[in-house]
């Protein structure tokens, strides 16, 4: 093959051969061979022991080797040559065994060639990358000010490799990404990466995917992670390290991914830096496994009071990571979650964890993916006595119905109250038959020791009592309850019908909430029969109305109905009827029947009116007699089953004046039998033909007294037929005059 080529001498042979002769006796100022070297690129090995090259020959080899690349073996001993100049062989040999790229970037990687930023050796080109190449790279790295990323995913670096690597990373100042993946790397050099990483403040993404790294390697990471704020990622997937590991490091990233004073917190919180009372993580992209690590740290901190995680990217697993901790801190009492993306399962764990939890009182939900599932988690375990704690829980903007906020809002809101008055509320919602008062007035007790009900009490008191039968009589004195509360007790009012005292002395309802509760008694309100209001800033003229619309819902129903009807003398109006029934069994006291009186005084339509078992005794026969004086309408009135007796003179004296009333009745009552006769006689004048000729006319009989019936002048008044009926009916002159000393 040799006279193939027929070379003009060795140095023209090397040339062409592979394989070269052991000796060749060359001079130091022989170049030729170099520059064969040059143009030949497929010579392997090469002995150039025992010749006389010395130090210049030498330098000759060694700039050949530059653009010779493929000598990997070159014996030069017993040449002369210095030390430095055979380590500087040595090291364009070992280039040679390495990628090529690798050895065409080593000039300008030397010279910090500003245009080598992006290294990607991921490309196989007839060599691996071992650790001989990544520790003459490293080499170069520890001075390098440009390069800022290098790929040598897919090779055979090994440890020796990466420790190397991981040397030149402690003095590297520009390198942020380096992607390892798929070599040959175990724990040695995932460890000697974690302590380079300890004082590298610049790599942001290293890549350990593919090799062959365990949790020893993965727990060295995480450790440093405490101190690096610039790794963003370290990918360790496809590795031998647990999934428990890897992804305790993907969170150690994730809070990386977040500015450096927000990481500087965590180890404070674990040794409790008491300045940290609020911690603000909000508007920072938390995922889930970032939030896992802040939850680690809170597990056990006394110090932070409130935790802002708002408008980040957490989700449900993210949730219940903030459940745990909830579970077992013992500090927040406040903590927003509102605009992430959790839902009714983290709301769901949140609920379970509140069973647990008897310091958080604020809770923001607001802008999440939460549902009614979710809300209802929540409202259950604050009911009933199992959390007693949270009294603000913020749904805005969820997909709720109002309803089930409101019910919310509710069960929040009885937290705030004391535990006794809570368990009463639920007790009343549930119709407790044993619960028919609630006392909580505070007159007695020293205002330092006591809580005092406000508007938020009488809400949530409104919605325990709408449904309930029961509870009759509510003391709310010396309170802090304004116009607002007095406002919820008269929706109230609207719907309960149990409920017939009612106590709110020397609280803030003012003209407001006075108006509220007057309104709702004049239009929808009949059962409640007291209530105070003294010493609340009402007007005196409000309090009067107070007074009489609570009268009148101590009347008869039928009364309150009716009244204004009958002020306007409605022509509709024709009968009353007061009688007591299973409905209604309330009677006529003195007070009410003195304004139904009033209102009959002028009415003009109202011909029968019912008194049937009202308790009606002689003052107030006085009251109806004095009515019927001016009355010219009513023709029976039915006074059964009362407490009259003499006072029915009255009746008979009115009737002689009414000249239109033609039935009283009045059995049932103890109305001596005399003054029954005088009432039916006076009744039996009213009843005669020419007596009715005059209904809804002045009587001739007004103001004249029963002595009267007896003199000349009466009989000369009367016309002469009347003056004839009168005399026929001489029993009734009679026992009129027998009856005069009674009436006297």
């Amino acid at each position: 093959s040799a006279r193939a080529f027929a070379p003009a001498s060795p140095i023209k042979l090397l040339a062409r051969f592979r394989v070269v002769v052991d000796v060749l006796c060359l001079s130091a100022s022989d170049s030729k061979l170099a520059d064969a070297l040059v143009v030949n690129q497929t010579v392997t090995d090469m002995n150039l022991s025992n010749n006389n090259l010395g130090n210049e020959g030498a330098r000759h080899l060694l700039e050949c080797l530059k653009g010779c690349h493929s000598l990997i073996s070159l014996s030069l001993e017993l040449n002369d040559i210095a030390g430095s100049v055979m380590d500087e062989i040595e090291d364009a040999i070992a280039l040679n065994m390495m990628p090529l790229q690798l050895k065409l970037h080593m000039p300008g990687l030397r010279a910090n060639d500003d245009h080598l930023r992006e290294l990607d050796y991921s490309c196989y080109e007839g060599r691996f990358h071992t650790d001989k190449s990544a520790k003459t790279l490293a080499r170069v790295l520890a001075v390098n000010q440009h390069v800022t990323k290098i790929s040598m995913c897919g090779h055979n670096v090994g440890d020796q490799g990466v420790i190397s690597l991981a040397d030149a990373l402690r003095t590297n100042r520009t390198l942020k990404h380096l992607d390892l993946s798929g070599n040959a790397i175990g724990d040695r050099g995932a460890c000697a990466l974690a302590e380079a990483l300890k004082v590298n403040a610049r790599l942001s993404h290293l890549s350990l995917a593919q090799n062959t790294v365990t949790d020893k390697g993965a727990d060295a990471l995480f450790e440093m992670m405490r101190s690096n704020h610039s790794v963003k990622m370290i990918d360790i997937s496809g590795n031998k390290a647990s999934p428990a590991a890897v992804k305790r490091l993907q969170s150690a990233c994730s809070v990386n991914n977040t500015p450096i004073a927000i990481k500087e917190l965590l180890p404070r919180l674990e040794l409790g830096d008491r300045s940290l009372a609020k911690l603000d993580l909000a508007h920072h992209e938390f995922d889930d496994a970032a939030v896992t690590l802040v939850c680690r740290a809170l597990h056990t901190s006394a110090v932070c009071r409130r935790l802002d995680l708002a408008d980040n990217l957490i989700g449900d697993e993210g949730a219940q990571r903030v459940a745990d901790m909830i579970r077992a801190n013992e500090a927040l009492t406040a903590i927003d979650l509102s605009s992430n993306m959790l839902g009714d399962v983290g709301a769901q764990a949140i609920a379970r964890a509140l069973l647990r939890n008897t310091t958080l009182q604020r809770l923001d939900l607001s802008r999440t993916a939460v549902t009614a599932a979710g809300v209802e988690a929540l409202i259950a375990n604050m009911d009933l006595g199992k959390n007693d704690t949270l009294i603000e829980l913020k749904l805005d903007g969820c997909d709720i119905p109002e309803a089930l906020n409101d019910k919310a809002q509710d069960a929040a809101c009885g937290n705030a109250q004391p535990v006794k008055f809570k368990r009463i509320l639920q007790r009343m919602q549930l119709n407790d038959p044993a619960v028919v008062e609630l006392k909580a007035n505070h007159s007695n007790e020293k205002e330092e020791e006591i809580f005092f009900y406000n508007d938020i009490s009488c809400r949530l008191l409104a919605v325990a009592l709408l449904n309930n039968t029961h509870v009759y009589q509510v003391n709310l004195g010396n309170n802090k309850i304004g116009p607002e509360g007095a406002c919820f007790l008269a929706d109230l009012l609207e719907e309960n019908t149990t409920l017939i005292e009612l106590n709110m002395n020397n609280n803030q309802i003012g003209d407001e909430g006075a108006r509220a509760i007057l309104n709702v008694l004049k239009t929808r309100n009949n059962t409640l029969q007291t209530f105070w209001c003294e010493s609340n800033n009402v007007s005196p003229e409000l309090i009067e109305e107070l007074a009489q619309q609570i009268q009148l819902n101590n009347m008869p129903t039928q009364l309150k109905v009716t009244l204004d009807a009958l002020k306007n003398n409605s022509p509709s109006l024709t009968e009353l009827d007061f009688a007591p029934s299973a409905e209604n069994n309330r009677r006529f006291d003195l007070k009410g029947l003195q304004l139904l009186c009033n209102a009959l005084r002028s009415n003009t339509h109202v011909t029968a009116l019912n008194l049937t078992d009202n308790n009606i005794d002689d003052r107030g026969m006085q009251l109806i007699a004095q009515m019927l004086h001016h009355n010219r309408s009513l023709v029976a009135v039915n006074l059964r089953n009362n407490k009259i007796s003499i006072g029915a003179i009255d009746i008979a004296r009115a009737v002689l004046g009414n000249g239109v009333l033609q039935h009283v009745l009045l059995d049932g009552n103890n109305v001596p039998p005399p003054v029954l006769e005088d009432v039916e006689a006076a009744l039996g004048v009213n009843r005669h033909e020419l007596s009715s000729s005059h209904q809804g006319r002045p009587h001739p009989w007004d103001d004249v007294s029963p002595a009267a019936f007896k003199t000349l002048e009466y009989y000369d008044s009367l016309t002469t037929d009347i003056m004839a009926d009168a005399m026929k009916d001489r029993e009734f002159l009679t026992n009129l005059g027998q009856v005069q000393y009674i009436c006297n």
